[in-house]
Parts: structure tokens; sequence; C-alpha cells
């Protein structure tokens, strides 16, 4: 890790997407909440992608031989003997080619850059669930390790295919804990006073700080909870601050620019993200079959990678 930092965070002087006053609750409070985020054509193309690939896995999952690719992108668990996927990292990868709307659906894209600058990249995906009756329950935590001295924002958007409803495990934040690195204990035994817990809707989108303390209890009434989630950083932070393989980051960066061109080839008259990253970060993935040569390009590096640490 880095500990002299190059650049300093961005200074939000037009957004994009976010209203200044929206920008101004972030940074205090830690979360943003937007209701009816996604249009209702995407809500519904991602919840029936989410439908199959679930379904895909749970059979995987039940298979005699548990051998099926799929499972080494699935966090699972059980109850009653039965397995319940719990989470499904890379999302994209692992729902394919289709799921690429999401990402280059230009309000993701504008909201990352109004937080993180023009140089975002998303870091890391994954599609969450909670069943009733799982057994899940997530205590109150912090997603990254330290606050950036520079002052970057990093945040979690969370994208929600169902209705999240307070009192039925719902995410949980206690606001302005983003300033610093905190023990949990003493919130888990005495839990304070001014706990935010929100009724989100499907279709809704949740952003929060990756530092803010937040937990997540049981679900008891809905079936189910489905979200997918985004994490975003700028590359000033990546480069300043995190020790991450280069080789990774480049493939993010191409999972990004292969979903602006599937987006703009599957809708070309609808408004387009205009990527206005650094050259010296920009990825140039521009070949005919993009999802394919990501794929591959991903198994390789994948397997060079985990082959040097050997």
């Amino acid at each position: 890790m880095r500990t002299k930092p190059t650049a300093a965070a961005p200074s939000i002087v037009d957004p994009k997407y976010l209203t200044a006053d929206q920008v101004n609750q972030f940074d205090t409070e830690g979360y943003l909440h937007l209701p009816g985020f996604l249009p209702a054509g995407l809500l519904e193309n991602l919840r029936g992608q989410a439908d199959r690939l679930l379904q895909e896995i749970t059979e995987a999952a039940s298979a005699p031989d548990n051998k099926h690719p799929l499972l080494e992108h699935v966090s699972l668990m059980h109850s009653f003997a039965r397995p319940f996927v719990h989470m499904v990292h890379s999302f994209h990868l692992a729902a394919g080619e289709e799921s690429l709307e999401l990402l280059g659906y230009p309000g993701i894209l504008k909201i990352a850059e109004d937080l993180c600058g023009p140089n975002f990249i998303s870091t890391g995906d994954a599609l969450v669930t909670k069943h009733k009756y799982d057994k899940c329950k997530i205590d109150w935590h912090q997603d990254y390790k330290f606050p950036s001295p520079a002052g970057h924002r990093s945040f979690a958007m969370g994208i929600y295919l169902d209705d999240s409803m307070p009192g039925d495990g719902a995410v949980q934040f206690i606001p302005r804990t983003q300033d610093k690195r905190r023990k949990v204990a003493p919130y888990i035994e005495t839990p304070p006073d001014n706990i935010i817990e929100l009724d989100v809707k499907a279709g809704d989108v949740l952003l929060h700080d990756l530092l803010l303390l937040h937990r997540a209890g049981r679900i008891r009434e809905n079936a189910r909870r489905r979200t997918i989630y985004h994490e975003f950083h700028s590359m000033e932070q990546v480069e300043d601050e995190e020790d991450w393989p280069e080789i990774i980051m480049r493939r993010r960066m191409d999972l990004l620019a292969t979903s602006l061109e599937n987006y703009r080839i599957k809708y070309p008259d609808r408004e387009q993200y205009k990527w206005n990253i650094a050259p010296k970060w920009r990825s140039d993935n521009v070949d005919a079959d993009l999802w394919t040569v990501y794929k591959d390009k991903v198994k390789f590096d994948n397997a060079v990678y985990h082959a040097a640490e050997e």
C-alpha cells in the first residue's frame, strides 16, 4: 500500500445525476437512498436474470457431484438440509452477457462519477440473497479497512430487486460512523439510539460509504430479498492506497468497456454514458465479440495470478 497520495479526491462541481444536497447528505450521514431509481424494464430484466441464475445454482448445488462451474462463484448456506444461495460473487460473470445492461446503464455510471470522479472503477460486483428462515444474520461491520488519507470516496451501491421492509431483516445504518475504523463489539453489546432502518422498494438504490457501520437481520415475512451490489473507487485511490494486482484492475476496466459497448449496441437510440476516464487507465477493449473475449481474458488472468501465488 502506498502512503503518499498523488492526487486529491475530486470535488463535485456539477453533479451529473445527484444534486449537491444529495452529495452533502452522503458525505455527512454516510448513506443515500434513491427511490424508484431503476427503469421498470431494466428491473424486470434483472429479476428474470437473477431467477434463472439462482435456479441453476440451486440445482447444481443439489447434484451429487457438486462440480458445476457456477459453484466457483457462490457462497452457500444450508438450512433444514437445503442449500440456500447467500452470495454470487462476480455476478456479471455468473449471470452472463445479458446482465451487462446494468453496468452500461447511464444512471449507474453518473452516480459513480458524481462521487468518485471521472476515473471511477467498479472494483467488485455480487448478487446477495436472503431467504425466509435461512438463518442469515449479519452483525455490525464496516466494509473497508481505513479512511482515505486523501479523502477519496469509496462506496457500495445496493440495487434492490425486491422490497426490503423495516423489521424484516432490512439493512440498518449508524449514521456518521464512516469517519474512522471502529471496534464493533460495543455497538453489538449496546446498539445506539440513532439506528436508521429504511423502507426500500424493488427498483430503489441504496448507497453507503464503505466505512459506515451497518448490519442486517433475518427475514421472517418476505420469501426472499435479492440485491445486486457494486463497489466503486477512484483509480487515484486504487493507485495511491491499495496493492490490488494491476491485472485484476485492468479486467474491471475491460468489464466496464464491454458493458458500455453492449449497451450502445442494444439501445442505439437511448442516452449513452460518455466515459471520460484518463487515457492511462482507459480500456481499449473494442473486440467484436466483447463478452467472449472478456471471459477468456478473465480465465487466463486468474490462472496466471493464482499460479504466481503458488
